[in-house]
């Protein structure tokens, strides 16, 4: 999150200053101090330091104080502190108590930008109360405003949200403000609103403030505000899980920076680009923007976001299955910020550090740093974070065997996890209860009208057909009710099995987990290569079927089948970051997007999977560019094309004579399927398989 757009609100809102000062030209020393600083200044600050000099009138200076304050954002502390004294010296020496309300704002902020919260937040707190007594609305609503940061800052987010509504209502129930103040002060008090909400994962909320606020900053052309808004919206959606959203919004913030001094801004955007490739494991990408991000946060000796950085690309680091780098970077940023208060900067790095020393099977590491999380999640009010924390803890017990432990913790986990999507899931409820009583009343009145008509046919009967009558009608009610009985019989019996169903995959999937899991715990204490090997692909196969189960558990329509697509992009992202860590294989993959039933899709993931895996295992060691394509296509058949560049298949191969357990699965699965398919060598060796696409 960041605060810097607070310093557009006060030069649009607080200045200028409207009031009645008596004539006061500046005098020595502070005539010869503004001319020294002066040579520092950028032009276009300059003709504020030329109305110091020349002007007699208060109201002129200080109003050129409050503009060059606001004006300086990139500039040395100093020079800003020493304008700020400047304008609270003539305001007590005047008697005016609203210039020294607005200074007391500017010097809170300059001790946030030195990461000094609490110093920060007591200066607000007095300002807020002063603003209060001299009847000075907007001031105490930015007070407010700013607190909210503050409260943001130590991880205290529903406090955060709290200060942020204050100032909404302060500005609200203000007739006096005007209505530029209103729609600003408001627009700031809603993107720290967000930015709280987006660290208690609410992303809807967060989006709904980011987007009010921009809104209102696009209509008053506040360019650093729009900035520091486009840059929360890319962070949101990057959090969201929602790529190319995150991608647009930073590229419209790297757009709007062109020519504008706010380094930290751009520093925070390449973080956040650098999050989306490292979301999508294009880490090599990533790397780049996080190095681009350190660089800048070392040049804008901004400690918390420089550790951010560093701790960022430990993770990538971890991710390419490098602990050891990631431990280094990781270090770094723990050294800038362990004796601070901020648990939204540091219990990252703890995190990362208990999952690098686990990779390195040094345990009693990793559980050290895993309590101190769980310690700071105590304190904390992110659910966030302490669900991570939760689900570490549980995935390092996996790792080290103690699955007892691991179960427990998952436990933890998966309750607070379903404490807060819970109102979610109740809310769907709702809406089936809803449509039920829906059409349970149109059938009643339905039934009412058929009843109706037969009273008033009976009246024109006789008595013996109104006995007749009556006897086809008791008929027609009785299979009424039982038609009645069994469809609501098999409407219950349909919600069970989806229910059953949706569990059964959920529970599949995380069964498939802890035996890929005791898998990788295996291959850790065997030492014969070729047995672990064996190890290695019977996970890869476990692997395959749970990333299935996993897609399936997640899909709301047509259930039973998968988009072949999706699943396939990503068993091949997991099956070469486990056996190509170093992204040393270039990979082509088009897959058409179709729907296949989860049978077929299994047989397929489970070829796809041996087939990669015994391509990548022969490659030659001298190979300079090793490639692998992969072509899934809906012709009248389904055609699927596995081809390497490697050496090829031996001159008297043959599937009847290799008895390998991978050539065996591959024959089987086609099979199952009803398809042909051959192997051949082509500049390497090319699989192809054709089976009836069904109807």
């Amino acid at each position: 999150m960041n605060y810097r757009f607070l310093f557009t609100i006060f030069v649009v809102v607080l200045s200028p200053l409207n009031f009645l000062f008596s004539n006061n030209k500046i005098k020595s020393p502070h005539k010869e101090k503004i001319i020294e600083i002066e040579k520092r200044l950028p032009d276009h600050a300059k003709e504020y330091t030329q109305i110091l000099l020349s002007s007699d009138d208060v109201k002129e200076q200080l109003n050129a104080c409050g503009a060059l304050v606001g004006s300086l954002l990139n500039d040395a502390h100093d020079i800003r502190l020493y304008f700020i004294t400047l304008t609270e010296e003539l305001a007590r020496k005047n008697g005016f108590d609203r210039p020294l309300a607005y200074s007391m704002l500017n010097r809170a902020l300059i001790y946030l930008e030195q990461s000094k919260i609490k110093a920060g937040d007591s200066l607000l707190t007095i300002a807020g109360e002063f603003a209060q007594r001299i009847n000075y609305p907007i001031v105490l609503a930015e007070s407010y405003s700013i607190r909210a940061y503050c409260a943001y800052a130590v991880a205290d987010y529903h406090l955060g949200i709290e200060l942020a509504q204050k100032a909404i209502e302060t500005i609200r129930s203000n007739d006096k403000i005007t209505t530029l103040e209103r729609e600003t002060g408001t627009a700031g008090a809603m993107t720290q609103m967000g930015s709280c909400y987006l660290e208690l994962g609410d992303f809807e909320n967060a989006v709904i403030n980011f987007t009010n606020a921009l809104i209102v900053f696009e209509k008053n052309e506040a360019i650093p505000t729009q900035i520091s808004l486009l840059h929360n919206l890319a962070n949101c959606y990057l959090r969201q899980g929602n790529d190319t959203a995150s991608i647009e919004y930073s590229h419209r913030c790297l757009t709007l920076l062109e020519g504008q001094p706010n380094n930290n801004i751009r520093a925070s955007v390449f973080n956040v680009l650098g999050g989306v490739y490292e979301e999508r494991n294009q880490l090599d990408s990533a790397l780049i923007y996080f190095n681009n991000c350190i660089k800048a946060y070392n040049e804008l000796d901004m400690p918390d976001h420089l550790a951010t950085a560093y701790t960022n690309t430990g993770d990538v680091y971890l991710k390419a299955s490098q602990p050891e780098k990631c431990i280094e970077f990781t270090q770094k940023a723990l050294a800038i910020v362990e004796n601070q208060n901020s648990h939204a900067v540091v219990i990252p790095i703890y995190l990362n550090l208990a999952k690098a020393y686990a990779e390195l099977d040094d345990f009693d590491k990793s559980f050290k740093y895993l309590g101190i999380c769980l310690n700071l999640t105590d304190e904390s009010s992110s659910n966030d974070y302490r669900r991570r924390t939760l689900k570490t803890y549980s995935d390092i017990y996996y790792e080290k065997g103690d699955t007892e432990s691991a179960y427990i913790y998952f436990q933890r986990f998966y309750e607070m996890d379903k404490k807060i999507f819970g109102a979610e899931r109740e809310k769907e409820i709702q809406q089936i209860r809803l449509r039920y009583e829906t059409d349970r009343t149109e059938a009643e009145l339905k039934q009412q009208r058929v009843t109706t008509k037969l009273q008033a046919t009976e009246i024109t009967l006789n008595r013996i057909g109104l006995i007749a009558l009556i006897m086809i009608i008791g008929l027609f009610i009785t299979l009424y009710f039982q038609i009645n009985k069994r469809n609501k019989a098999l409407d219950q019996a349909n919600r069970t099995e989806i229910l059953l169903r949706k569990e059964t995959e959920h529970r599949v999937k995380n069964h498939l987990q802890m035996v890929s899991a005791f898998f990788r715990l295996h291959s850790h204490s065997v030492n014969n290569e070729s047995a672990k090997q064996l190890v290695k692909e019977g996970k890869n196969r476990i692997e395959a079927v749970g990333l299935l189960h996993q897609k399936l558990q997640i899909k709301k329509d047509h259930p039973g089948t998968i988009n072949i697509k999706g699943y396939i992009d990503d068993l091949t992202s997991n099956l070469l970051l486990s056996l190509d860590p170093r992204s040393n294989i270039v990979f082509n993959s088009q897959v058409d997007d179709i729907e296949l039933d989860a049978d077929q899709a299994v047989k397929l993931g489970l070829i796809i999977n041996e087939l990669i895996s015994n391509s990548i295992k022969h490659f030659p060691d001298d190979l300079k560019m090793p490639s692998l394509s992969l072509i899934l296509e809906k012709r009248e058949d389904i055609y699927l094309r596995i081809q390497d560049n490697g050496q090829g298949l031996p001159t008297d191969f043959s599937t009847r004579k290799n008895k390998s357990f991978g050539i065996r699965l591959v024959e089987l699965m086609a099979k199952q399927l009803h398809g042909e398919f051959s192997f051949h060598s082509n500049l390497g060796t090319c699989f192809e398989l054709k089976y009836k696409y069904p109807s």
